[in-house]
């Protein structure tokens, strides 16, 4: 790392722009030999600054529609707030990247009115990413958050419709939506034919309810209002029936890693299911995911039957 690295660096902050891009995570400009590209760009920006005035400097970024919008638009929206919606807007209407134009949205959604309410109904229906129709419903959450909860409901029950560049968080963007808006309605959708679903949906189910994070949901400005105390039990009860229904499904995930100083590999969808129900039980039946097989069964079944115990029934399917 030199001092022109860290001039860069800040320049970048200046401008909300990105002049160099790393090739790997141990690249820096000077080692990359981008130094004279980097000034060069650095000098170009300055000049429009000057000349065009920063407001017209952050339009025409914003009406890119590239992975610098999202922070042109934010700047925009600060500066000259009454001028911002119509060059958002058509940097949405342009991004060819889902994460770029998700992120443009999300700033979209701070803006009041009509008309951005009409932009995210839009996106939420016919945005070509996944990742941003959850955006967009999660800034329609606070205005209309019917609609909201309906539209990621049908996404779920019609099968998330992925695009080929999108990764597999994209679902659990969906499934933490759902999880966390504050509406029956929502963690209701993901019961319906849960056993039919796909590995990688029923994953996102155990991974976007038991961790449903803004990053996951993909929200911006639009949070999901805190529901009352009976609505968040009626809530929580209904996550503990997701989780415990996939507690016989023995399916290998792929997924392999560490959860609380518990590493695992390739750990099955219901030793991922247990591992979660055992700490939201906080320490009823205890379950590790690096025990062996024949002790992680024994904490399923204990699993089981604690949920017996405590509502009287037989376990949720998910069929």
């Amino acid at each position: 790392l030199r001092v022109g690295d860290c001039a860069k660096d800040v320049l970048e902050r200046i401008s909300g722009r990105t002049f160099y891009m790393r090739s790997s995570t141990s690249s820096y400009m000077s080692t990359d030999d981008k130094a004279a590209s980097v000034r060069e760009q650095a000098e170009a920006w300055w000049m429009d600054v000057q000349t065009k005035g920063e407001e017209q400097v952050l339009i025409e970024a914003v009406e890119k529609g590239d992975r610098d919008a999202a922070e042109a638009a934010g700047r925009l929206l600060n500066l000259a707030p009454e001028r911002a919606f119509d060059p958002i807007a058509k940097g949405i209407s342009v991004a060819k990247d889902g994460w770029a134009r998700a992120t443009i949205l999300r700033v979209l959604s701070e803006i009041p009115g009509d008309k951005a309410t009409e932009v995210l109904r839009a996106e939420m229906s016919k945005a070509p990413f996944l990742t941003v129709r959850v955006a967009a419903a999660g800034g329609l959450l606070l205005r209309k958050p019917g609609e909201a909860v309906d539209g990621m409901a049908l996404e779920w029950a019609s099968g998330p419709r992925l695009d080929h560049k999108e990764e597999p968080w994209a679902l659990q963007e969906l499934v933490g939506f759902l999880a966390a808006c504050g509406h029956r309605e929502g963690i209701a959708a993901l019961a319906r034919d849960l056993g039919k679903r796909s590995r990688a949906e029923r994953y996102a189910v155990i991974d976007g309810i038991t961790d449903p994070s803004p990053f996951h949901l993909g929200w911006g400005a639009g949070q999901a209002p805190e529901p009352d105390a009976e609505l968040r039990q009626d809530i929580d009860s209904a996550k503990d029936e997701r989780l415990v229904s996939l507690l016989d499904d023995v399916e290998a995930s792929g997924i392999s890693g560490s959860m609380g100083e518990q590493s695992y590999s390739n750990a099955r969808l219901c030793d991922l299911a247990a591992y979660h129900l055992a700490n939201r039980w906080e320490g009823k039946v205890a379950f590790r995911l690096d025990a062996s097989e024949e002790r992680r069964n024994e904490s399923i079944q204990a699993l089981k039957d604690h949920w017996r115990a405590e509502h009287g029934e037989e376990l949720p399917s998910e069929k």
